[in-house]
């Protein structure tokens, strides 16, 4: 998830709000190393002595993997485990123009949830979408990997040359990276998904055992 955002971030409380999503999802309770957890939370985010200005993009960031991407990526790692043939990718494609009078109250310009949609249905989503000679290209593109996938079964189509490949077992974070051209690339959402999982599995390993000693004092 991309949001848009601009060089005097409107944060009534960018870095509150930064500061409070981490420490809520890492407790005191369920981390005894929770103030080292939030250290290292924080800095897959933004690093010490960032500018003001990268306090918004953090954010959005943050938000983006809590709401959207450490699901996607969990799922598809999961349905790669489970045998399934998955291909993951990012449509990072942006044309400021496509929003309208929004692109005054964004915050910064770039891709975010539903920018993908009218380069398949051809229907802005805020304003008219009028696309130009590069949003046609992304249309051709973006439609085309669409097709083959309901036609073969497999994005790349019948073409020999395979563009967009699988993830595997060893690899789940590689993704097709869609902008203005089609490139894999390897390293999805920085891979900070790793550490939330990580963090889950350990929450969900001490209900799991806390449960266990409630049953057995029955």
């Amino acid at each position: 998830m991309r949001r848009p955002s601009s060089a005097t971030p409107h944060s009534w409380g960018t870095a509150q709000v930064l500061k409070n999503i981490i420490p809520n999802r890492i407790t005191p309770e369920q981390f005894p190393n929770y103030e080292e957890l939030r250290k290292k939370a924080a800095s897959l985010y933004i690093g010490e002595g960032a500018p003001r200005g990268s306090l918004t993009r953090a954010y959005v960031k943050l938000l983006g993997d809590v709401m959207i991407n450490n699901a996607v990526h969990e799922f598809a790692e999961d349905m790669t485990m489970a045998g399934h043939t998955v291909y993951l990718y990012s449509f990072e494609y942006n044309n400021k123009g496509n929003v309208g009078i929004f692109k005054y109250f964004y915050p910064f310009s770039a891709a975010t949830h539903g920018s993908e949609l009218p380069y398949l249905f051809s229907k802005g989503l805020l304003t008219t979408f009028t696309p130009d000679a590069v949003d046609l290209c992304v249309i051709e593109n973006f439609t085309t990997i669409f097709t083959n996938f309901a036609k073969y079964g497999d994005p790349n189509g019948v073409a020999a040359e395979k563009i967009w490949v699988p993830l595997t077992p060893s690899d789940t974070y590689k993704y097709l990276c869609i902008t203005n051209e089609l490139e894999m690339k390897s390293d999805y959402q920085g891979r900070r998904a790793a550490f939330w999982r990580e963090l889950n599995n350990r929450t969900n390993d001490e209900a799991v055992k806390d449960e266990h000693i409630k049953n057995s004092n029955k």
